[in-house]
C-alpha cells in the first residue's frame, strides 16, 4: 500500500518526504547499477578449432555453449570438447574442439567406416575401442599418422600350443627257430602301437590358422615289438645254376647268357655311410674300374665276375628285377658269391637290404 507524502501550506513537500525520496532513489540506482554490472562482466578465453590456429574471445556469456553459439562454430556429428557444453566460463579458460574425420578400418576381415577424433593409427583404434595388441599386424603401421578417408587394416595375431596325439608304428623283429622247417615261420609275439603325443605352437591371422612348428614330443605309450620266428636259411655257396641258355628280359626282349650265377645281393649308394666319402673327397662317385658309379653298375668279385661283364639281375623267385648291369666295381667284403647293387639314393639301398639274385651272365 502506498502512503501519501504531506506538504506544507504552499503545496510543496515537507523536508522529511524529500529526505526519504531521495534515499529510495539511491539506493535503486545502487541496486540496478550493481545488477547490471554483475550480468555484462566481459571474459577472454582461447578456442582452438582443429588444426586452426587459436584465437582469443572476448565475451559476456556464461558457458561454452553460448560461446561457440555467438561466434557460429558448430559441432558435427563426431566431434568433441575439452569441457562439457554447459561448463561455466572462467578467465583466461582454454577451448579446444576436436574435429572428427572419416576412416575406413578392416577389422577382423570387415571393413566398416568410423569417425575419430585421433590422428594416428594406435589412438584412433583406442577411441573406437577396437581390441588390439602392439603383436598384431597393422596398415599403416601402429605409430603411422592418419587423415580424413585413410584406410586402416588390423590382422589379429594369436598363438597357442596343442597337443596331437599319434601313432608310434611297431617293429617286426625276425628271431631265428631252429625248430622250424625251410620256409616256415610264425608270430611268437603280436605287435601292438605306440602312442606319442606332440606339441605344436599354432599361429593365427584374424582366427585362421597360418603356421605350425612342433616344440615338443613326448610317448605316452611304448610300441611292443612283432616278433616273428623263421626258420634258418640254408648257407648259398656260389655256384653255377645254368649254362649257356636264354632268358626273358622285364622288357620282352630275349638275353643270351653263358652261365647263371646265385649270388647274395646288397646294396649301397654314394653316401658316406655307404661309400665312406664326401662329395669332392678324391675318387668320389668313381669306381674301382673307373666308371662313374650309377645305377646298373654293380659290384663284384673280379675272381668269380671279371670287370666289365655284362650282367642281367633278377630275384632267383622272380619277385623284383634290377635289370641290366655292368660289373664296374669291387669291395672289400664283397668276395665268392657276393654282389653289390648300386641304387640313387640311400633310402633306396637302405630298403633293398640283403637278398638272393640270380645273376646271368650276358654272351
Amino acid at each position: 500500500m502506498l502512503k501519501r507524502l504531506k506538504k506544507d501550506s504552499e503545496g510543496r513537500v515537507s523536508l522529511s518526504a524529500r529526505k526519504v525520496i531521495c534515499t529510495v532513489g539511491a539506493a535503486a540506482f545502487i541496486a540496478s547499477t550493481v545488477c547490471g554490472f554483475n550480468y555484462s562482466i566481459s571474459r577472454t578465453v582461447t578456442l582452438t578449432d582443429g588444426e586452426k590456429a587459436p584465437i582469443e574471445i572476448k565475451t559476456t556469456k556464461g558457458d561454452i555453449a553460448k560461446v561457440l553459439k555467438e561466434n557460429d562454430i558448430r559441432l558435427k556429428n563426431g566431434d568433441k570438447l575439452n569441457f562439457a557444453l554447459d561448463t561455466e566460463l572462467t578467465d583466461d579458460m582454454v577451448i579446444e574442439i576436436y574435429r572428427a574425420i572419416p576412416v575406413n578400418i578392416t577389422y577382423m576381415g570387415e571393413t566398416k567406416q568410423y569417425l575419430t577424433t585421433k590422428r594416428t593409427v594406435s589412438e584412433a583404434l583406442s577411441e573406437l575401442g577396437l581390441a588390439v595388441k602392439e603383436t598384431d599386424i597393422f596398415e599403416p603401421a601402429y605409430n603411422e599418422s592418419i587423415e580424413s578417408g585413410s584406410a586402416i587394416r588390423v590382422v589379429k595375431t594369436a598363438e597357442e600350443v596343442i597337443e596331437v596325439e599319434e601313432n608310434i608304428p611297431y617293429k617286426t623283429v625276425k628271431k631265428i627257430n631252429k625248430g622250424l622247417n625251410s620256409g616256415e615261420s610264425r608270430i611268437a609275439q603280436e605287435g601292438k602301437e605306440g602312442v606319442k603325443v606332440l606339441s605344436y605352437k599354432v599361429s593365427y591371422e584374424d582366427g585362421t590358422e597360418v603356421s605350425r612348428e612342433l616344440v615338443g614330443e613326448s610317448v605316452a605309450v611304448e610300441a611292443v615289438d612283432e616278433v616273428k620266428e623263421v626258420a634258418p636259411e640254408k648257407p648259398i655257396d656260389n655256384y653255377t645254376v645254368a649254362m649257356n641258355g636264354s632268358v626273358r628280359a622285364s622288357r620282352g626282349a630275349s638275353l643270351s647268357y653263358s652261365r647263371a650265377i646265385i649270388c647274395n645281393a646288397s646294396a649301397y649308394d654314394l653316401s658316406y655311410s655307404s661309400c665312406g666319402k664326401n662329395p669332392g673327397d678324391r675318387g668320389y662317385g668313381i669306381t674301382a674300374s673307373g666308371m662313374k658309379a650309377q645305377y646298373g653298375v654293380v659290384a663284384v668279385d673280379p675272381s668269380v665276375i671279371p670287370l666289365g661283364t655284362k650282367l642281367y639281375i633278377e630275384a632267383v623267385d622272380g619277385s623284383w628285377t634290377y635289370g641290366y648291369a655292368v660289373a664296374g666295381d669291387t669291395g672289400g667284403a664283397i668276395k665268392g658269391n657276393r654282389i653289390d647293387l648300386f641304387f640313387n639314393s640311400n633310402a633306396e639301398a637302405m630298403s633293398f637290404g640283403r637278398r638272393q639274385a640270380k645273376v646271368y651272365v650276358l654272351n
